[in-house]
């Protein structure tokens, strides 16, 4: 994800563009009995060389942090101290993974590890594939437990993706063939402009993580009932000092008041974090 002033631009534009349609403390937005849990994102914008520099002071349920440095075949370089600082917090950790297209050297690599020999799709579901099991692997290497991991897809001003739809969809294929084939669950970060502008008419029904590009919780909650990808919406983002996020009522629980227990889908949040 972009360093958030940035991006927080980004997003308010296209989500003008298509018509798509949290802060400090935990927060209950209330919607009668519907709560949204509140957490953040972090990464390399917030480190200072190899130490986490920007980390929320306040309280949070959890936070969803960075494997990259701001594209694939990287690593967030201060990812480790991000993780010492919420387990020091007692605060639930989820991963996520900065999809992209790959370079020159990049595809050549892929075409040998592929035995590709040239064909241009073959190298770029090998690199999107690479790219999945990098965020994996980082995750081992870091012992870090993530029940699924998020991939960004969202527009870059390095590494910029393709103007053909079919290329960068083929990245995004082999990243998700790669998840599946090692069993790993994974959500889509994206808006619906940015999606079909990078990969035009794919859908993938998968979990969605939706940015609004506002400072207004109470605005950004009303994002969980629509989809980029064709899946349901788990999260939505927005961005103040910090991009902060707040479950949907998917996940959260409500209230039975006939058995006065907590009854629905309110169990699903530890599909997120741990």
């Amino acid at each position: 994800m972009r360093p958030a002033r940035i991006r927080a631009a980004v997003v308010t534009l296209v989500t003008v563009l298509s018509a798509f349609g949290v802060a400090g403390e935990p927060v209950a937005i209330a919607a009668s009995t519907t709560t949204y849990t509140h957490g953040y994102d972090i990464s390399w914008p917030q480190c200072r060389g190899h130490h986490a520099h920007h980390v929320p002071r306040g309280r949070a349920h959890y936070v969803i942090l960075g494997l990259t440095h701001g594209t694939g075949h990287t690593t967030n370089p201060c990812l480790r101290s991000q993780l010492r600082w919420a387990r020091h917090h007692h605060v639930k950790v989820g991963g996520y993974v900065v999809a992209s297209y790959p370079s020159h050297r990049q595809m050549r690599v892929a075409g040998r590890i592929g035995h590709c020999h040239g064909r241009t799709m073959c190298q770029l579901r090998t690199d999107g594939a690479r790219q999945a099991l990098d965020g994996l692997r980082t995750l081992h290497r870091v012992h870090m437990r993530s029940p699924m991991v998020w991939l960004d897809v969202e527009f870059r001003s390095t590494h910029t993706w393709h103007k053909s739809n079919r290329h960068n969809r083929a990245v995004v294929q082999g990243m998700v063939r790669a998840l599946h084939r090692n069993h790993k669950r994974f959500g889509v970060y994206t808006t619906s402009y940015m999606w079909h502008a990078i990969v035009g008419h794919y859908r993938l029904r998968v979990p969605q993580w939706l940015p609004s590009g506002t400072g207004n919780p109470h605005r950004t909650k009303h994002m969980c009932r629509s989809t980029a990808t064709g899946g349901r919406t788990w999260l939505v983002q927005y961005t103040r000092r910090f991009d902060e996020n707040l479950t949907c009522p998917l996940l959260d629980p409500t209230r039975n008041h006939l058995r006065g227990r907590t009854a629905g889908h309110g169990f699903l949040l530890n599909r997120i974090v741990a």
